[in-house]
């Protein structure tokens, strides 16, 4: 039962927030097997900001990835909490972390919102925009990296889901 407990934890873990480790490094390690390129160089190469623009908008992404990674780390802590606190993993435990994941995704949003007003400010609607069309992308990018490799909570004890070739 511990063994099904941990593989939901991983999904979980790993659906809408990503991949990451307390510092983000294995999000950044996916997006370079992606991309062959680097999270800040792929939004650097698709947001060609002037020198002007690019002073503005480095300083509020600084600012936006504190806080992203600062959510992310509480959904591990959680998930974390969660894995080392039950032994059976039971429809009490699973709605407790399901309801914690989504306030956790709707934190995300409200973060997203709070920041496009910002890069807004400091750069512009359409360019706030743009960004977050990328990060949008890079993020669904590595969602579908990971959920082409993690089980279906049904087949978790099957082993990993195979979906038929086209």
């Amino acid at each position: 039962m511990k063994k099904i407990g941990l593989l939901f934890i991983l999904c979980m873990l790993f659906l809408p927030n990503n991949l990451f480790s307390q510092k983000g490094n294995e999000e950044l390690e996916l997006v370079q097997d992606i991309f062959g390129i680097s999270k800040q160089q792929m939004i650097m190469d698709y947001m060609q900001l002037s020198d002007a623009e690019g002073k503005k908008f480095w300083a509020v992404y600084g600012e936006y990835e504190n806080e992203r990674v600062s959510l992310v780390n509480k959904r591990i802590e959680k998930l974390k909490k969660f894995y080392d606190e039950n032994t059976e993993f039971d429809d009490e435990t699973a709605k407790t972390i399901t309801m914690d994941l989504l306030d956790n995704d709707i934190a995300r949003a409200e973060l997203h919102k709070k920041y496009f007003k910002k890069f807004t400010t400091a750069v512009g609607a359409y360019t706030a925009a743009k960004f977050f069309q990328v990060e949008n992308y890079i993020e669904t990018s590595v969602e579908l990296s990971i959920q082409e490799n993690i089980p279906f909570l049904g087949d978790l004890e099957e082993g990993f889901l195979e979906l038929p070739e086209n």
